[in-house]
């Protein structure tokens, strides 16, 4: 990240966050605009595929499905009232229209989200692959981050600063609206009532995003079918950095 970046002010120096960036309470951005690239929505996914699922029943939410290449990311279902059965149905086309694994597929098991996974394994018994997974549990790095949705978060942070793009104003918008401070001592991201009251509105495309990084599953190994990929516009060096 650089001499100048916050993670090394604080995990190398031991000191604090630059304070132009810190709000009075302590809360940092996640990311900044320039750090979050945007790809036109005609590029098609290229290899290995991970989707994020992040349900919401009858409320305010919304149910998003993100998918993730090793290039970029976009949202690729929308439902604005759903329930377990509806999250699951639309689960399965979208899991054989863009031919993702099952493993592959995650999918927040809080509130509604918790009988998806079942209701999917009634429509198709490989769903049992399915991951099903709970933000609020230990992050494989403890000594670094509260709890796995930070962890998740940060992973989805290196992957944009390294050239990973996404699709849509409202995808970048979401992801930006993502905070987080060091206290006491780990790195810990704004829980979603505080996000949402801060935002004026739910996250959902933000947090199906992140949670596509639930594991640091290398997208470049599974053998592709295409070698070429089309841009119909000018792509950053950086991004093809990280092909």
């Amino acid at each position: 990240y650089g001499r100048e970046s916050d993670e090394f002010k604080i995990r190398v120096l031991g000191g604090f966050p630059s304070s132009d960036q810190m709000d009075e309470q302590g809360w940092i951005p996640l990311l900044v605009s320039n750090q979050v690239s945007q790809v036109s929505d005609n590029i098609q996914f290229l290899g290995r595929t991970v989707l994020g699922i992040d349900p919401s029943g009858e409320g305010d939410d919304t149910t998003r499905w993100i998918l993730r290449d090793n290039f970029q990311a976009r949202v690729i279902g929308t439902e604005m009232t759903s329930n377990e059965k509806t999250i699951a149905r639309k689960t399965i086309d979208l899991v054989e229209q863009f031919k993702i694994n099952w493993e592959d597929t995650i999918v927040d098991n809080f509130g509604v989200g918790a009988n998806v996974k079942a209701e999917c394994m009634l429509l198709d018994n490989q769903a049992t692959y399915m991951q099903a997974v709970n933000w609020g549990e230990k992050a494989n790095d403890e000594d670094v981050y509260l709890n796995k949705r930070a962890e998740c978060c940060f992973r989805g942070r290196e992957w944009l600063i390294k050239g990973g793009a996404v699709v849509g104003d409202e995808l970048k918008r979401d992801i930006l609206g993502f905070y987080y401070t060091n206290q006491p001592g780990k790195k810990k991201i704004m829980d979603k009532p505080k996000l949402k009251q801060r935002l004026g509105r739910s996250p959902d495309r933000g947090d199906a995003f992140f949670l596509t990084f639930y594991e640091e599953i290398d997208l470049k190994k599974k053998e592709q079918s295409n070698s070429l990929r089309l841009f119909k516009e000018p792509i950053s060096q950086d991004l093809y950095s990280s092909i």
